[in-house]
């Protein structure tokens, strides 16, 4: 969002903002998922989840306050800031977690992108954009896609354990999608940074979960593979690419956005065979390719349009 006194969006100043983003974000969550794989080793995933959540709110909250710009949302965004909170921060994060701790980093990958397969028949419902005949189609190939993931020859339907894995991602890849739709319709009166230490700090929700579920105090595996990792996920992939991810919804078209998204499952999938030697099955990789020619299929024939941002003037009512 432009602060007072600057272009708008969309001019040379700022256009450049949106595309850089994109590929940054693309490039952290990409290489997140083996990191994250490995970070769960030392520890539990709900607790996890509930202190990467609260470390990210934390230094967002500093570095807000640092540049003297840490403020008390107006009461219209808290609507948006608790979507957020709730959706993409507590519920989202903390499914994730749950599913990567049990499905290879690979395939959680695969699993959490066909968030722009969700967004499909969401953008029709909570944004009422127009829906083209491609769309079916996106759709119909994401469907068969996920049908190859979970048919006979790629996945166990014995295994109560893996269901709930996978469940789990499915489910996030859901959530998520909900809540970069209601990013895009919302009319932004503040900068989506300064919501950002509310949002995250939201996470704190999980902390019952955790205790109700994992132990009253989390079991930390003390070594530098567990420190550097959980570092990497805390501050890279979540206090540094949340807000990327929360830019490149506001600033692109669903289009680009969609497009754009392609690389990162494909970058965590070649990335967990790189450094945890996961080895993808024949289902998983066709699946993968329809869920990817399925959300090419969609961008396609997506609005151009970016999200509604309010006139400089009213934005801190």
């Amino acid at each position: 969002m432009t602060e007072p006194g600057t272009k708008p969006h969309g001019t040379g100043a700022t256009e450049w903002i949106g595309p850089t983003a994109l590929v940054l974000s693309v490039l952290l969550l990409g290489t997140n998922w083996p990191v994250l794989k490995i970070a769960l080793r030392g520890t539990t995933p709900i607790w996890f989840s509930s202190a990467r959540l609260l470390s990210a709110g934390v230094m967002y909250a500093l570095l807000l306050a640092a540049q003297r710009r840490l403020i008390w949302p107006p009461r219209i965004e808290w609507p948006i800031i608790l979507v957020l909170g709730v959706f993409q921060s507590a519920l989202m994060m903390g499914l994730l977690t749950v599913g990567v701790s049990i499905v290879g980093a690979g395939r959680s990958a695969i699993l959490a992108y066909t968030m722009p397969i969700w967004m499909i028949p969401g953008a029709a419902l909570l944004l009422h954009e127009r829906a083209w005949h491609a769309h079916l189609v996106a759709l119909l190939l994401g469907v068969i896609g996920l049908v190859t993931l979970f048919g006979p020859l790629d996945f166990d339907w014995s295994d109560r354990r893996v269901i709930l894995g996978n469940a789990s991602v499915l489910i996030c890849a859901m959530a998520w999608s909900f809540t970069l739709l209601r990013v895009r319709g919302h009319v932004w009166r503040v900068a989506p940074m300064q919501v950002m230490p509310f949002q995250t700090l939201l996470g704190g929700l999980l902390l019952p979960f955790a205790a109700a579920f994992e132990g009253a105090a989390p079991r930390i595996a003390r070594s530098w593979e567990f420190l550097l990792s959980f570092s990497y996920v805390s501050i890279a992939a979540t206090f540094i690419a949340f807000w990327l991810v929360v830019e490149v919804a506001r600033r692109l078209p669903s289009a680009r956005m969609s497009l754009g998204q392609l690389a990162a499952p494909v970058i965590g999938v070649a990335a967990s065979v790189l450094s945890l030697g996961e080895r993808p099955s024949r289902g998983s990789l066709i699946g993968l390719a329809l869920i990817l020619l399925g959300v090419d299929v969609s961008a396609g024939f997506s609005p151009t349009q970016p999200a509604p941002v309010a006139p400089a003037q009213k934005r801190l009512r």
